[in-house]
C-alpha cells in the first residue's frame, strides 16, 4: 500500500521503480462527482481519512502531469514526489463551496510544485525562476481575491492587486501552460487527461485565474474541427459531462476503437496547429 506522508516531498523514493509505484496506485479508482463532493466536505471538517482518500484517488493524475516534465534534469520519481506535494497543498486549500472541479484547481498546484523544483534543482529548465515567483504571487493573490470577491478573479484584477503589469502576468501564466509541449506523445491509455495535451484547455481561465483570452483561443481552435471530430474530443475529455472511453465512443458512433483513436489524434493535431499559430503552444 502506498503511504503518502503529508509534508514529506520524498514519498516516492528514488530506489522505488516508477513502474512498481504505478502498479500500487492503479488500485485507487477515480472518484465520482458525488464521492468527491462528500470527501471534500469531510476534508473541510478535518477528516484525515477523507484527505488521504482524496489524495490517493488523484495520484495517477499527478504522474500524468509529472511525465510531461521528464528528462529535464530530475528523475521522474522526484517529479512525481514534488507533484504529490502540490496535490496535498491543493487538498488543504481548496474551497469546496466553489462550483469547480477539484482537479482543475489542483493541476495549478501540481505544476507549480514541479516547475519550482526543476528551477531550484537543475540548470536546464526552460522556465525562468522569476516567472515561477510571479506565478506564486498570482496564485496567492488569486486565492485572496477569490475570498473577497466570492468568485474567481480575472487576470487583470489579479495583476492589479499584485502590483504587476498585465503583460507580465500574462507572460508568466502563458509560460506555465506552454511549458508542457503540445507535441508530447499522446498516450493511448483512456485515462489520459486533456491537461497533458492542451495547456489552456486543462487549466481553464474560469477555473483558475480567468485568463479569458487563453480560454477563447482553445475554443477557437475547436472551431476548425469537423462535427465528428469535435464530438469525439468533447466526449473523450468530458467537456460536456463525464469522460467517455474510446471503446464506448466507437460503439456510440458506429466505428471501431482504433478509428475513434485516429480521429481523436487528428483533431488534437488540428488544435495544436491552431494554438501554435496563436503563439500559445510550445515549439
Amino acid at each position: 500500500m502506498v503511504k503518502i506522508k503529508f509534508g514529506d516531498s520524498k514519498n516516492v523514493n528514488n530506489d522505488l521503480s516508477v513502474g512498481s509505484y504505478l502498479r500500487d496506485i492503479r488500485k485507487y479508482k477515480p472518484l465520482s462527482r458525488e464521492e468527491e463532493a462528500e470527501l471534500l466536505k469531510r476534508v473541510k471538517a478535518g477528516d484525515r481519512a477523507a484527505t488521504e482518500k482524496l489524495v490517493s484517488s488523484n495520484l495517477l493524475f499527478v504522474v500524468s502531469v509529472a511525465n510531461q516534465y521528464a528528462n529535464r534534469g530530475l528523475p521522474l520519481s522526484d517529479l512525481i514526489a514534488e507533484g504529490n506535494i502540490g496535490l496535498i497543498n491543493a487538498v488543504k486549500k481548496f474551497d469546496e463551496t466553489r462550483k469547480h472541479k477539484f482537479i482543475s484547481y489542483a493541476v495549478w498546484w501540481i505544476r507549480q510544485a514541479i516547475l519550482k523544483a526543476l528551477a531550484e534543482q537543475t540548470n536546464i529548465v526552460r522556465f525562468p525562476i522569476n516567472q515561477i515567483e510571479d506565478l506564486e504571487g498570482i496564485n496567492r493573490t488569486s486565492e485572496s481575491l477569490s475570498q473577497t470577491l466570492g468568485r474567481i478573479p480575472s487576470l487583470p484584477e489579479v495583476a492589479e492587486r499584485a502590483s504587476m503589469s498585465l503583460r507580465r502576468a500574462e507572460r508568466a501564466f502563458v509560460a506555465s501552460q506552454s511549458d508542457v509541449s503540445l507535441d508530447s506523445p499522446i498516450d493511448l491509455d483512456d485515462e489520459v487527461s486533456l491537461y497533458n495535451l492542451i495547456p489552456t484547455g486543462g487549466l481553464t481561465a474560469e477555473e483558475e485565474v480567468s485568463a479569458k483570452s487563453l480560454a477563447e483561443a482553445v475554443s477557437d481552435s475547436m472551431s476548425s474541427l469537423t462535427s465528428r471530430e469535435a464530438k469525439i474530443v468533447k466526449l473523450y475529455f468530458g467537456l460536456e459531462g463525464e469522460p467517455v472511453t474510446l471503446e464506448k465512443i466507437g460503439s456510440q458512433l458506429g466505428m471501431t476503437r482504433e478509428r475513434a483513436r485516429q480521429i481523436r489524434n487528428e483533431a488534437i493535431g488540428k488544435m495544436r496547429r491552431n494554438l501554435r499559430v496563436k503563439g500559445l503552444a510550445a515549439a
